[in-house]
């Protein structure tokens, strides 16, 4: 048990360390310093999150993921609370546990798709709305992103082909073995992920 704590510990103090050198790497002149530690809390806040939940929980390999979810829900709430614009979070969500190879890179996806709908969704607008879904379908575990913006975040997230978050998204969807999609709709953006929970549990593996 210690031998695998200290296995996860590190691994993922490693994804960490990965994570903001790959944000720095990734900062562009109009990036201000607020910016680059605000999005390197939130990615790190989504991993440790994971472990928090392991640590409180009877098992050592699965979290309850919707519980994950309305958790990850609530920091993010309260990291922009102050901020100018009012945005409400709908969690409608399954109880659906996952393993933690799993847990963590889909936890990154979330919040990667989180703040790239808080960040672009709603250009103008003093409030919004961000749904997120959590349920099965068959084998397959679903997990939809809805914002009720004018559809920028998607725009953007096309545009910004070679950003950190897109490139994040695309190393992890390939990681779950999963499938990810995106589409404007008349009130806003839906982003979809899917994919098949594995049953095994092993070590956590690397997001990069």
């Amino acid at each position: 048990m210690l031998s695998e704590i200290h296995h996860r510990v590190k691994n993922n103090l490693a994804i960490i360390s990965a994570l903001l050198e790959l944000n720095l790497y990734h900062k562009d002149e109009e990036t201000t310093i607020e910016e680059f530690v605000h999005s390197s809390q939130m990615r790190i806040k989504a991993i440790a999150e994971v472990h928090e939940m392991l640590y409180q929980s009877d098992q050592f390999t699965q979290i309850s993921f919707n519980e994950y979810i309305e958790r990850l829900v609530r920091k993010i709430q309260e990291l922009v609370k102050n901020q100018e614009q009012e945005i409400r979070f709908i969690t409608e969500v399954e109880d659906i546990d996952l393993n933690i190879n799993q847990a963590i890179p889909v936890g990154l996806m979330i919040d990667e798709l989180l703040m790239n709908s808080m960040k672009f969704g709603f250009n103008g607008r003093s409030k919004g709305q961000i749904k997120i879904g959590l349920d099965k379908q068959g084998d397959d575990v679903l997990i939809t992103l809805e914002d009720n913006g004018d559809g920028s975040s998607i725009k953007t997230y096309q545009e910004r082909s070679t950003s950190l978050g897109k490139t994040l998204l695309d190393v992890l969807i390939s990681q779950i073995e999963g499938e990810f999609n995106f589409w404007q709709t008349d009130e806003g953006a839906i982003y979809r992920i899917r994919f098949t929970p594995v049953e095994r549990s092993g070590s956590a593996g690397h997001v990069f």
